[in-house]
């Protein structure tokens, strides 16, 4: 169970999903392998490797060593490593030139999915 709501993207065919959040950090880029769904349920291997944007704009990296730990134990193959970093750089780079979906697009999302949350029920 989540204790804070978010919007959650999954876009098809990427090594990433995004999370937009109303605290900090309110962007989390997952960089994982191309989700799938089965049947009603979300299929997603997540890699350890994450970008944070701040509410004040910053953005960093976590979980490099988590990555490179997991890299060595699962013996991730060299393809899927590369791949994996490289997504990993280009979407730090767009996040951090605010670029969409990364932008006020997950702003939005969030704050219409809060306005339902929060809205009376009949």
């Amino acid at each position: 169970m989540f204790e804070i709501p978010f919007v959650k993207l999954v876009p098809s065919g990427t090594f990433w999903t995004a999370c937009f959040h109303p605290i900090d950090p309110v962007v989390d880029i997952d960089i994982v392998l191309p989700v799938r769904w089965v049947d009603d349920v979300l299929e997603e291997v997540d890699l350890e490797l994450d970008i944070l944007r701040s509410a004040d704009g910053s953005v960093r990296l976590r979980d490099q060593e988590v990555f490179d730990h997991v890299r060595e134990a699962w013996a991730m193959p060299c393809d899927i490593a590369t791949q994996a970093e490289e997504t990993c750089e280009r979407v730090r780079a767009l996040v951090e030139r605010g670029a969409e979906p990364f932008g006020a697009v997950g702003r939005v999302w969030l704050s219409r999915f809060l306005a339902e949350v929060d809205a009376p029920r009949p």
